[in-house]
């Protein structure tokens, strides 16, 4: 085997056993008690997350699901990176459900290389509002229907991930245009 992808293979493996080692040292977080998956399907504004390598300032920021026959969640994330001129990036992670009893907890597979948990921690009755965590508690999202929230609405949502023993000091704010203002994303 050429020596990069073994090195990517040993990347990954030290990975998954670093994820499940620390989400292992205490109780898992407490799930959405169930998810109607065609309710949870559609476009969900990014209102705040956690920053990764590969979207460190988004803006106007959307994931947008959609179920397919044999069950998978395609996904589409979109965003304008570093402003709201700022170049589009997109990614489209495939979803699986992995907890078919709550449809709370999936698999997102990125880059056809390995499977990353993804728990719907909470959605509200109305599916307007969603907060999406990782077991280990250093990945977070806060996601809504609509781009623009009340604030006492948000700081509830980030209630639930302190509830949930989620450290809120990575947590950044994602700017969000009004519908109106918004530019279109690429077609």
């Amino acid at each position: 085997m050429p020596v990069l992808p073994l090195l990517m293979v040993a990347g990954v493996a030290a990975l998954a056993t670093a994820c499940s080692s620390t989400a292992s040292e205490r109780p898992a977080p407490e799930l959405a008690d169930h998810v109607d998956l065609p309710r949870f399907m559609g476009r969900w504004y990014v209102l705040a997350h956690t920053p990764t390598r590969l979207d460190q300032e988004p803006y106007n920021a959307t994931e947008t699901y959609t179920l397919e026959a044999d069950g998978d969640i395609e996904t589409a994330y979109e965003f304008f990176d570093g402003s709201f001129d700022g170049d589009y990036a997109d990614f489209y992670p495939t979803g699986h459900v992995y907890n078919a009893e709550t449809n709370a907890e999936w698999r997102m597979t990125f880059f056809w290389v390995f499977a990353q948990p993804y728990l719907i921690l909470y959605v509200d009755p109305n599916y307007q509002y969603t907060v999406i965590g990782h077991p280990n508690r250093e990945m977070m999202w806060i996601m809504a229907r609509q781009p623009q929230i009340p604030d006492a609405q948000y700081e509830a949502l980030e209630q639930v991930l302190r509830d949930r023993d989620y450290d809120l000091e990575k947590l950044r704010r994602v700017p969000q245009q009004p519908d109106g203002d918004r530019r279109p994303f690429p077609e």
